[in-house]
């Protein structure tokens, strides 16, 4: 009887596993390369950040914020499918508006099925690949738990959207 009472308690525990702990180095090393980075390149021109604005906010970069373009107001547009507000953003991006871009690693997978389908083919085929187009990443910092890329102007951008 007691063998029957833990036998579901024993499964349990061998598809627990303890939570990863929070390296702090790493996280230390991938913010200040991500702050150094920014700063530098900030002295070239605007840096918009699309994600990790808080970084502008709490003064931990030397770079003004620019207001446009934030990681949910462009979903809004994204999903709306808002031409005005789209097309100022692809101008933007077009002229090189940014000396860099802050943001999430792009790709333009489409997902036929799945909970956040439309989110994600929304931002994957009007966001990203004009994103991608006009802009290349050139740094890739990856915190625990997280990946951030900043993107600088393609030169001679070809077969864009």
């Amino acid at each position: 009887l007691a063998l029957a009472v833990l036998m579901p308690f024993l499964f349990l525990l061998l598809v627990l596993s303890p939570y990863r702990k929070y390296d702090q180095v790493r996280n230390d090393a991938a913010y200040q390369e991500l702050v150094q980075t920014v700063n530098e390149i900030g002295k070239e021109g605007p840096v918009l950040f699309i994600n990790e604005r808080q970084l502008v906010t709490f003064g931990d970069v030397n770079v003004p914020l620019v207001a446009d373009y934030e990681a949910v107001t462009l979903m809004e547009m994204a999903m709306s499918n808002n031409q005005a507000y789209l097309r100022r953003f692809y101008d933007d991006l077009k002229v090189h508006r940014f000396a860099a871009i802050v943001a999430a690693k792009q790709n333009v997978a489409i997902k036929d099925s799945g909970p956040t389908a439309e989110e994600n083919n929304a931002w994957n085929s009007r966001v990203s690949p004009y994103i991608l187009c006009y802009y290349h990443p050139v740094l890739t910092i990856e915190p625990q738990g997280n990946r951030i890329e900043i993107y600088v102007p393609t030169i001679e951008a070809t077969q864009c959207p």
